[in-house]
Protein backbone atom coordinates (compact mmCIF):
# COMPACT_ATOMS: atom_id res chain seq x y z
CA UNK A 1 0.00 0.00 0.00
CA UNK A 2 1.55 3.43 -0.62
CA UNK A 3 1.49 6.07 1.97
CA UNK A 4 -0.86 9.33 1.52
CA UNK A 5 1.03 12.62 1.60
CA UNK A 6 -0.46 14.78 4.88
CA UNK A 7 0.85 17.72 6.65
CA UNK A 8 2.69 16.62 9.97
CA UNK A 9 1.54 18.51 13.34
CA UNK A 10 4.48 20.55 12.97
CA UNK A 11 3.72 22.08 9.21
CA UNK A 12 0.02 22.82 10.81
CA UNK A 13 0.92 24.42 13.39
CA UNK A 14 3.52 26.69 11.66
CA UNK A 15 0.72 27.20 9.29
CA UNK A 16 -1.65 28.41 12.06
CA UNK A 17 0.86 30.59 13.15
CA UNK A 18 1.45 32.61 9.98
CA UNK A 19 -2.26 33.11 9.49
CA UNK A 20 -2.20 34.26 13.40
CA UNK A 21 0.48 36.83 12.59
CA UNK A 22 -0.61 37.99 9.61
CA UNK A 23 -4.55 38.69 10.92
CA UNK A 24 -2.60 40.38 13.41
CA UNK A 25 -1.06 42.88 11.50
CA UNK A 26 -3.95 43.08 8.94
CA UNK A 27 -7.24 44.02 11.70
CA UNK A 28 -5.82 46.77 13.20
CA UNK A 29 -5.00 47.92 9.94
CA UNK A 30 -7.93 47.45 8.80
CA UNK A 31 -9.91 48.81 11.59
CA UNK A 32 -7.69 51.89 11.38
CA UNK A 33 -8.66 52.43 7.17
CA UNK A 34 -12.79 52.20 8.44
CA UNK A 35 -12.04 54.94 11.17
CA UNK A 36 -9.85 56.96 8.53
CA UNK A 37 -12.88 56.41 5.92
CA UNK A 38 -15.91 57.42 8.26
CA UNK A 39 -13.76 60.83 9.64
CA UNK A 40 -13.79 61.98 5.62
CA UNK A 41 -17.19 60.90 5.03
CA UNK A 42 -17.94 63.04 8.25
CA UNK A 43 -16.20 66.01 7.11
CA UNK A 44 -17.95 65.32 3.46
CA UNK A 45 -21.36 65.16 5.33
CA UNK A 46 -20.78 68.33 7.29
CA UNK A 47 -19.60 70.01 4.31
CA UNK A 48 -23.31 69.44 2.72
CA UNK A 49 -24.95 70.50 5.85
CA UNK A 50 -22.85 73.82 5.62
CA UNK A 51 -24.66 74.40 1.72
CA UNK A 52 -27.71 74.09 3.28
CA UNK A 53 -27.01 76.65 6.29
CA UNK A 54 -25.42 79.04 4.07
CA UNK A 55 -28.52 78.67 1.46
CA UNK A 56 -30.78 79.77 4.57
CA UNK A 57 -29.39 82.49 5.65
CA UNK A 58 -29.37 84.18 2.18
CA UNK A 59 -33.03 83.58 2.09
CA UNK A 60 -33.49 84.31 5.58
CA UNK A 61 -30.73 86.77 6.17
CA UNK A 62 -29.92 84.59 9.60
CA UNK A 63 -28.52 81.09 10.37
CA UNK A 64 -31.31 78.69 12.16
CA UNK A 65 -32.06 78.92 15.64
CA UNK A 66 -29.94 76.64 18.67
CA UNK A 67 -29.89 75.73 21.71
CA UNK A 68 -30.10 79.40 23.05
CA UNK A 69 -33.34 80.35 20.91
CA UNK A 70 -35.06 77.68 22.77
CA UNK A 71 -34.30 79.16 26.11
CA UNK A 72 -36.75 81.85 27.44
CA UNK A 73 -38.14 84.37 26.79
CA UNK A 74 -37.59 82.63 22.86
CA UNK A 75 -38.97 79.35 23.63
CA UNK A 76 -38.87 77.35 20.84
CA UNK A 77 -39.25 73.73 21.49
CA UNK A 78 -36.81 72.78 17.96
CA UNK A 79 -34.28 74.46 18.90
CA UNK A 80 -33.57 71.99 22.07
CA UNK A 81 -32.50 68.65 20.00
CA UNK A 82 -29.60 68.42 17.51
CA UNK A 83 -32.63 67.18 14.73
CA UNK A 84 -34.74 69.97 15.72
CA UNK A 85 -31.75 72.92 14.51
CA UNK A 86 -30.88 71.32 11.75
CA UNK A 87 -34.91 70.60 10.75
CA UNK A 88 -35.18 74.05 9.49
CA UNK A 89 -32.75 73.22 6.56
CA UNK A 90 -35.45 70.49 5.16
CA UNK A 91 -38.56 72.05 6.32
CA UNK A 92 -40.65 73.93 5.31
CA UNK A 93 -38.03 74.83 2.38
CA UNK A 94 -35.93 71.91 1.87
CA UNK A 95 -32.48 73.35 1.17
CA UNK A 96 -31.21 70.12 1.87
CA UNK A 97 -33.37 66.80 0.81
CA UNK A 98 -32.30 65.09 3.58
CA UNK A 99 -29.94 65.66 6.82
CA UNK A 100 -26.90 63.13 7.01
CA UNK A 101 -26.74 60.80 9.54
CA UNK A 102 -23.67 61.44 11.95
CA UNK A 103 -22.21 57.98 12.09
CA UNK A 104 -19.66 58.58 15.25
CA UNK A 105 -23.11 60.27 16.86
CA UNK A 106 -25.03 56.87 16.76
CA UNK A 107 -23.53 54.84 20.01
CA UNK A 108 -24.00 57.97 21.59
CA UNK A 109 -27.69 58.47 21.22
CA UNK A 110 -28.40 54.78 21.46
CA UNK A 111 -27.31 55.31 25.42
CA UNK A 112 -23.13 54.01 24.78
CA UNK A 113 -21.95 57.21 26.62
CA UNK A 114 -24.38 57.45 29.07
CA UNK A 115 -27.82 59.52 29.58
CA UNK A 116 -26.33 62.79 29.73
CA UNK A 117 -24.78 62.43 26.25
CA UNK A 118 -27.91 60.89 24.48
CA UNK A 119 -30.39 63.70 25.38
CA UNK A 120 -30.25 66.05 22.46
CA UNK A 121 -30.53 63.23 20.30
CA UNK A 122 -33.74 62.21 21.82
CA UNK A 123 -37.22 63.54 21.71
CA UNK A 124 -37.72 66.67 23.54
CA UNK A 125 -33.90 66.58 24.75
CA UNK A 126 -34.60 64.13 27.37
CA UNK A 127 -32.75 61.04 27.78
CA UNK A 128 -36.08 58.72 28.23
CA UNK A 129 -37.21 60.19 24.98
CA UNK A 130 -37.37 58.53 21.52
CA UNK A 131 -34.39 58.72 19.68
CA UNK A 132 -34.95 61.07 16.92
CA UNK A 133 -33.97 59.89 13.38
CA UNK A 134 -31.48 60.85 11.75
CA UNK A 135 -29.30 61.43 14.13
CA UNK A 136 -27.52 64.30 13.11
CA UNK A 137 -24.77 66.56 13.97
CA UNK A 138 -24.26 68.92 16.80
CA UNK A 139 -25.30 72.97 15.69
CA UNK A 140 -24.59 75.90 16.87
CA UNK A 141 -24.72 79.81 15.84
CA UNK A 142 -22.50 82.75 17.67
CA UNK A 143 -24.43 85.28 18.72
CA UNK A 144 -22.01 87.11 20.85
CA UNK A 145 -25.12 87.70 23.49
CA UNK A 146 -26.20 85.38 25.49
CA UNK A 147 -23.44 83.62 27.47
CA UNK A 148 -21.88 81.45 28.32
CA UNK A 149 -22.90 79.33 25.42
CA UNK A 150 -21.85 82.64 23.15
CA UNK A 151 -18.71 84.21 25.05
CA UNK A 152 -15.78 84.51 23.02
CA UNK A 153 -13.67 82.26 25.27
CA UNK A 154 -16.70 79.40 24.50
CA UNK A 155 -15.50 79.73 20.92
CA UNK A 156 -11.68 80.00 21.45
CA UNK A 157 -12.26 76.23 22.02
CA UNK A 158 -13.28 75.43 18.61
CA UNK A 159 -11.60 78.17 16.35
CA UNK A 160 -8.48 80.29 16.26
CA UNK A 161 -10.96 82.82 14.42
CA UNK A 162 -13.73 83.16 16.77
CA UNK A 163 -14.20 86.84 15.71
CA UNK A 164 -14.92 85.34 12.24
CA UNK A 165 -16.99 82.70 12.99
CA UNK A 166 -20.65 82.81 12.74
CA UNK A 167 -21.81 78.76 13.21
CA UNK A 168 -20.14 74.97 14.32
CA UNK A 169 -21.06 71.75 13.32
CA UNK A 170 -19.64 68.81 15.61
CA UNK A 171 -19.48 65.37 15.72
CA UNK A 172 -18.23 62.94 19.14
CA UNK A 173 -15.49 61.59 16.52
CA UNK A 174 -14.11 58.31 16.63
CA UNK A 175 -13.62 58.44 20.44
CA UNK A 176 -16.08 59.84 23.11
CA UNK A 177 -14.26 59.52 25.63
CA UNK A 178 -13.95 63.34 26.58
CA UNK A 179 -16.97 63.88 24.35
CA UNK A 180 -18.38 67.96 24.70
CA UNK A 181 -21.11 69.89 22.92
CA UNK A 182 -20.46 72.80 21.36
CA UNK A 183 -21.02 75.82 24.28
CA UNK A 184 -19.16 73.15 27.05
CA UNK A 185 -16.21 73.97 28.63
CA UNK A 186 -13.08 71.09 28.24
CA UNK A 187 -14.66 70.65 24.69
CA UNK A 188 -11.32 69.54 22.30
CA UNK A 189 -10.96 69.21 18.14
CA UNK A 190 -10.09 65.77 16.83
CA UNK A 191 -6.48 65.49 15.43
CA UNK A 192 -5.24 62.68 13.54
CA UNK A 193 -1.93 62.99 14.17
CA UNK A 194 -2.83 62.29 17.85
CA UNK A 195 -3.77 59.08 16.68
CA UNK A 196 -6.89 57.76 14.15
CA UNK A 197 -8.82 56.82 17.00
CA UNK A 198 -8.21 59.37 19.68
CA UNK A 199 -10.35 61.98 21.60
CA UNK A 200 -11.86 65.24 20.51
CA UNK A 201 -14.94 66.44 18.19
CA UNK A 202 -14.57 66.54 14.07
CA UNK A 203 -15.55 70.67 13.96
CA UNK A 204 -16.27 72.08 11.18
CA UNK A 205 -17.78 75.74 11.15
CA UNK A 206 -18.16 78.43 8.39
CA UNK A 207 -14.48 79.07 7.94
CA UNK A 208 -13.56 75.35 6.88
CA UNK A 209 -13.23 72.25 8.27
CA UNK A 210 -9.23 72.73 8.51
CA UNK A 211 -9.81 75.76 10.89
CA UNK A 212 -7.39 74.84 13.84
CA UNK A 213 -8.26 75.74 17.63
CA UNK A 214 -6.06 77.09 19.98
CA UNK A 215 -5.32 74.88 23.02
CA UNK A 216 -7.42 74.94 25.99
Amino acid sequence: MKQRAAFTLIELLIVVAIIAILAAIAVPNFLEAQVRSKVSRTRADMRTVATGLEAYRTDSNAYPPDYTDSRPPRNNPRGITFLGRLSYLTTPIAYLATLPTDQFALPVAEGAAGPLYASPYRANGLSTGEIQRPVVFDYAKFDRTIPPFDDASTWDRITMSSSSVEWALSSPGPSFEVLKFLGNAGLTVYDPSNGTVSAGNVVRTNIGAEDRPLVP
